[in-house]
């Protein structure tokens, strides 16, 4: 009796032989639908396929746009914060002489701004890194208006600019 193999199992054997493959090979629309047709899978059943691929393909992109955008925020927050808190070290410890961090009264109050500061860099770390919770998904659907205003105002730029191309270049 021959061998038989789940359409898991099938679907693990031939990912990883397409993987293995030495050549960087591009497949044609064609030669997509051929094996597909060769597999028994219905060009309606395929074309979905395809189309759920495209969007996960842009979903995947338009996360990773965002996760460095947001990690070049969190950079720039690190680094004010760095340069803040330096000063505040460098004029308490040249004011004093040494570091005057506790007082008779507990935390000195300069080093409140750079206590309170580090608890939302914490805070934003932590909504970089948990993107089940609500602040990433504010923050995501945040960017993503911004990206929608930026591409609308681009395209509200290029009606302008190609009207008023037609305007003056239009003979008096």
């Amino acid at each position: 009796m021959p061998e038989r193999y789940s359409q898991d199992d099938v679907q693990g054997i031939l990912q990883r032989a397409i993987a293995r493959q030495v050549d960087d090979v591009a497949f044609t629309a064609a030669q997509l639908q051929s094996m597909a047709e060769e597999l028994g899978i219905q060009p309606q059943v395929l074309a979905q396929a395809v189309a759920e691929w495209r969007q996960s393909q842009q979903q995947d992109q338009e996360m990773q746009h965002f996760l460095a955008y947001r990690r070049g925020q969190l950079k720039n927050h690190g680094m004010k914060y760095f340069l803040v808190t330096s000063a505040i070290l460098l004029v308490d410890g040249l004011a004093h002489g040494h570091l005057q961090i506790w007082g008779p009264a507990g935390l000195a109050w300069p080093y409140w701004l750079p206590l309170v500061w580090g608890l939302a860099l914490v805070w934003d770390v932590w909504t970089l890194v948990d993107r089940d919770s609500a602040a990433y998904q504010k923050k995501l659907n945040q960017w993503r208006r911004r990206q929608q205003l930026h591409r609308w105002g681009q395209e509200v730029g290029q009606t302008l600019e190609t009207l008023w191309q037609r305007w003056a270049g239009r003979p008096r």
